[in-house]
């Protein structure tokens, strides 16, 4: 087991998530999930290790207990937070660092041997979890009486593609085409 820096207890669910109606009774049997996190302070970035622990419910319709929604909402294969996604993201989008160079710098700054390919899901899962804020700015662009609009080609593994930025001066908005 990872040394955990900070232990977040969660609580029972109320009622089964299958059935609404059904309040969900104890088992006094505990479920964990160990999260690779970082904290931001004033004097640079440090890992954590964070420990949920939470009470599985058992249901009497279903004759099965289940793990706390907070504790479900994390996947099963998840190791990462938040914090540690979005510095990835960062790196990759706003200082257009290479995938191996982030790897590098996790690795040097806090330890953690990553993997490369996470780098991609990280920024596919923030581009989903961002798709409202994004249609909400298209919107409000819409709503401008002017557009500036302008397009850069790149070269992307020897295929043409084409940055676009739209913006009112106010709202920006970037996208990727062919």
């Amino acid at each position: 087991q990872p040394q955990c820096q900070k232990i977040v207890p969660i609580s029972k669910d109320e009622y089964c998530y299958k059935h609404p109606e059904q309040k969900l009774g104890h088992t006094l049997s505990y479920t964990q999930r160990f999260i690779i996190d970082v904290i931001f302070g004033k004097n640079g970035v440090r890992k954590t290790i964070i420990k949920y622990v939470g009470e599985r419910g058992y249901c009497k319709k279903c004759s099965r207990s289940y793990s706390p929604a907070t504790l479900r909402q994390f996947g099963k294969q998840q190791l990462y937070g938040y914090n540690y996604k979005a510095w990835i993201v960062f790196q990759r989008i706003q200082t257009q660092l290479p995938y191996e160079k982030i790897i590098e710098t996790i690795s040097e700054i806090i330890g953690d041997e990553g993997n490369w390919s996470y780098t991609h899901t990280f920024i596919k899962e923030f581009s989903e979890i961002y798709v409202e804020t994004e249609n909400l700015i298209i919107q409000n662009l819409l709503k401008s009486p002017f557009i500036h609009a302008d397009e850069t080609p790149l070269n992307i593994r020897g295929t043409t593609q084409y940055a676009w930025v739209f913006t009112d001066g106010k709202y920006v908005v970037f996208k990727l085409t062919e």
